[in-house]
Parts: structure tokens; C-alpha cells; sequence
């Protein structure tokens, strides 16, 4: 390209970056936003997972090029790829625990399928188990979904805040003094995460104001400890239940699981506020054919 052309190139480029910064109102330096797309994550291809934490210390107006910007938490991804210039190509995201409630919702509607098949008089063996088989990884898949959101909550007070040294600990599950872990349970995560988040004198939200807390947890003793801790009993009448639950676990009771594990986030996430994300995006209820509707998994 001759001279000439190359200096009014070079004069249309610098005015549309001038735009762009405007536009999105670019806030880092060209080093901090290399080196924040050349940080070394696990990641296929040239897709990087940033998340919302990073991108607000670098744009102002990032709701401009990800509209679903604001409603994600600060844990949450945007998706970037380094390699693709394509002007209609959309920029992506990713929220684990909005995946893993499509992975509820997905097992959900193939155990309620296999269920159904499975009830037939001319069924057989392998449906049976088939649909057994559904039915628990559903049940897991809750607990997975609930444990994440509760972790993500977790992680997103730490950023924000600067919290005394025993309540870190307890966000990050972690003992200094001893340096190993220090697991909390679902339940002391839905007392106590909720209470940081909101900097609360108790637990806003407890067994006692909450049937869907109630439901969660007597199905972790009963079903998800059965199903992650699985057992045999030699013991007649098998007392904790644990072999029954695991090869006869009720379409009823997983159903029962999936619906309180989606009205908890709701609560919790009424409770804690906006700044912690938007749930209402990602967290959908069955539809009149017992299913999960085909926006879940938009």
C-alpha cells in the first residue's frame, strides 16, 4: 500500500480505537489488557474464560458489548476469543452454576422420560435401569448445583470485601493454622454464607422460614448421602436405608429435590441482594409437560 494510504489507514484506525475506548470506556492499559488475555487458564483453543471481577477493573461500559453483563456475579466468565475477528460474532459467557443447573434440568427431563418408559407394562430390565440411573443423577446433580451457587457467593464476598481471618476461613473452607481444609455443611453454607453476604447479626434464612431449606436438607441426609456415601448393610432391615435409596429412589422425591433446590437460590438470592448476580436468567421452572422448557438451556 503506498505511503499515502497507509497514513490515512493508519489516521481512520487511531480514530476508531478513540471511539471503541469511548464506547466501552476502556479504563487499562494495552500491557494490563494483554497480560489479563495471556494469563495461563486451562482453556481449549484460543477461547479465554475472564472473569467479571478482571473485566470491570479494565471497562466502564461493558454492558455495551455483553448486554447480560450487569446480572452476572463477580465469579462470573466472559468468554473471549483472541484468534476470531468477526464482527457478528456475539461475545459469550459462562456461570458454573447456571451450567450446572442445565445439567439438573437435562438429567431431570431424561429421567422423567425413562421413568415414563419404564412404568410401560412392556418394558424391560435395561429401561429400568436406565431410568434408576437417571433418577440419581439428577438427585446429585441438585446438591452439585446448590453447593456451587453457595461457593460462588462465597468467593464473590472475599473479592468484595475485607473480612476478619475466622470468617475467611470459613468462605474458603480452609484452616491456616493447620493448613488443610475445613469443610463446612450444606447446611452451615446456607446459615452462614447467606448471613456473611447479607452482614447479618443471624441467618436471615433458617429451617424455620424456609420449607425449601427444610426439603434440601432432609434429602441430603437421606438420598445424597446415600447416593455419594453409597454402602452395604449386612444388617437386617437396613436401617439407614442407604441400598433401598440408592436402587429405588421415587420419581416423586427427585422431582421434590429439583423444585426446592431452584426455590432456595431464589430465596437466597432475594435475600443477599443484587450485587451478588441475577438468578431470574438462569433458574427455570418445570413447564406443564413436566420438563424443563427449551429456554433452560439457551
Amino acid at each position: 500500500m503506498p505511503a499515502v494510504k497507509l497514513r490515512s489507514r493508519a489516521k481512520e484506525l487511531e480514530r476508531e480505537v478513540e471511539r471503541l475506548v469511548e464506547l466501552y470506556g476502556v479504563m487499562g492499559s494495552l500491557d494490563e489488557l494483554e497480560r489479563i488475555v495471556n494469563e495461563p487458564l486451562e482453556r481449549e483453543g484460543t477461547v479465554h474464560f475472564i472473569s467479571k471481577f478482571d473485566v470491570l477493573r479494565l471497562f466502564s461500559s461493558y454492558e455495551r458489548a455483553l448486554p447480560i453483563f450487569p446480572q452476572l456475579p463477580l465469579h462470573g466468565r466472559v468468554t473471549v476469543d483472541s484468534a476470531i475477528v468477526n464482527p457478528e460474532r456475539t461475545l459469550g459467557f459462562f456461570l458454573l452454576e447456571a451450567a450446572l443447573f442445565e445439567d439438573m434440568a437435562a438429567l431431570w427431563n431424561a429421567a422423567i422420560q425413562t421413568s415414563q418408559a419404564a412404568a410401560h407394562p412392556n418394558s424391560n430390565y435395561r429401561q429400568v435401569k436406565e431410568a434408576t440411573a437417571f433418577r440419581r443423577a439428577t438427585a446429585k446433580a441438585a446438591f452439585s448445583l446448590l453447593e456451587a451457587y453457595l461457593n460462588g457467593i462465597a468467593l464473590d464476598v472475599l473479592i468484595m470485601r475485607n473480612v476478619p481471618p475466622e470468617i475467611e476461613e470459613q468462605l474458603e473452607e480452609w484452616s491456616k493454622a493447620r493448613g488443610r481444609p475445613r469443610y463446612l455443611s450444606l447446611r452451615d453454607k446456607i446459615l452462614q454464607y447467606v448471613k456473611i453476604a447479607c452482614q447479618a447479626q443471624d441467618p436471615p434464612i433458617q429451617e424455620s422460614n424456609s420449607p425449601p431449606m427444610r426439603v434440601v436438607l432432609e434429602a441430603e441426609k437421606h438420598v445424597r448421602n446415600s447416593l455419594v456415601h453409597p454402602a452395604v448393610r449386612l444388617t437386617e432391615g437396613d436401617s439407614d436405608g442407604k441400598e433401598r435409596i440408592f436402587f429405588h429412589l421415587p420419581i416423586d422425591k427427585v422431582r421434590e429435590i429439583c423444585d426446592a433446590s431452584a426455590a432456595l437460590i431464589r430465596q437466597i438470592s432475594a435475600v443477599i441482594g443484587p450485587s451478588f448476580g441475577d438468578v431470574t436468567w438462569w433458574v427455570f421452572d418445570r413447564g406443564e409437560d413436566d420438563r424443563y422448557p427449551e429456554e433452560t438451556f439457551l
